[in-house]
């Protein structure tokens, strides 16, 4: 970072760094790592598309998720196919800089794919080179920068850089912005960490974003407190939804071990729910690698304990909802969704 740094900056880059160490311990500590990671991806996807405009739910996340279509899910209010298809392609988006096996950093390669996916077309080739640069800038800065929290500030050039590249939701590259400093932002090197989109609420205006150039050493003190900030604040409340969601993983557990020699199809076909909240016999079946008759029977007894619901009320095809996990990550979205934006200044007149 080539800025003068306040002591209040470190103050907030500090705390930002704790914050997101302590949400990563709290996950890895959890029996139930992979599906928490799940639920915080698929609670910023619905987050990332409301922001660009679409309704969507988690419920029509998760549906879109188990294959389900709107015919399937009755009675659940599916919204327009393309909010949801937002939030899938932002899962989606994830998935691809998930798969790269760097640490270090994030290749301007993986961004492409990124963004072609987010957006449904092949990005301009100036939009390539833009990318390249900004990657480049961040890069560069992290080169000569080796504090325990030059990530935060990384992130936040790469996050200013990229928002730097448009507006519209249609070009993909705000949810790009949120995907990729999310990723910068996780611990390197570990498969465990999960990768949280910070929830910036400052709008970022014409005349903020033409200043200055893309790079995190380029970014002012009051950009990066603000970020930090934010960064902080979206890992304290994750830590809430985790621990919410970990409360509930060990409740129902106990339940289900009061069902005796049942309680181990059961508990697979539980953790198969916490994966995918809104799942159909077949995709629990083929999750679970049980005999249809035996998934069928947990799934008749988890509904017994009130853990799971059926939606459709049919004989065959059935779809089963875990109801409390997803009212945990719905009532977390409307928390954020509830909290207005802030206007960005960078000081001008």
């Amino acid at each position: 970072m080539t800025s003068v740094e306040s002591a209040a900056l470190r103050d907030r880059l500090g705390t930002a760094r704790r914050e997101l160490d302590a949400l990563g311990a709290a996950v890895r500590l959890s029996s139930a790592c992979a599906e928490l990671t799940a639920a915080i991806a698929r609670r910023d996807a619905v987050l990332s598309a409301r922001r660009d405009g679409a309704f969507v739910g988690v419920h029509d996340l998760a549906a879109l998720e188990a294959g389900v279509t709107p015919t399937a899910a009755v009675r659940q209010s599916i919204t327009p196919a393309d909010g949801a298809e937002a939030a899938h392609a932002y899962l989606a988006g994830l998935a691809i800089g998930l798969a790269d096996p760097g640490t270090t950093g994030l290749p301007a390669g993986m961004l492409h794919r990124m963004l072609r996916r987010l957006s449904g077309n092949a990005p301009a080739d100036d939009l390539h080179g833009r990318i390249d640069a900004i990657v480049a800038e961040v890069a560069a800065d992290r080169e000569v920068d080796h504090a325990p929290t030059s990530r935060v500030a990384a992130a936040a050039g790469l996050y200013r850089g990229l928002s730097s590249l448009g507006e519209s939701a249609a070009s993909g590259v705000p949810a790009l912005a949120r995907i990729a400093s999310g990723l910068l932002l996780r611990t390197a090197g570990s498969p465990l960490e999960p990768v949280v989109a910070p929830q910036i609420r400052a709008r970022m205006g014409h005349r903020w974003r033409e200043s200055g150039t893309a790079a995190a050493g380029d970014v002012t003190n009051r950009w990066l407190e603000r970020f930090a900030l934010d960064v902080a604040t979206t890992a304290r409340r994750t830590r809430g939804l985790v621990a919410q969601l970990s409360a509930l993983d060990e409740r129902d557990r106990r339940r289900i071990e009061s069902l005796g020699k049942a309680a181990p199809s059961c508990h697979r076909v539980h953790r198969v729910l916490e994966r995918w909240p809104v799942a159909s016999i077949d995709l629990i079946k083929e999750a679970t690698g049980l005999r249809v008759q035996t998934a069928t029977s947990a799934l008749h007894r988890l509904r017994g304990l009130g853990i799971v619901r059926e939606m459709t009320r049919r004989h065959r095809h059935r779809v089963y909802i875990y109801e409390f996990y997803i009212a945990i990550i719905a009532d977390d979205i409307a928390s954020w969704s509830t909290e207005p934006e802030i206007e960005w200044s960078d000081g001008a007149s």
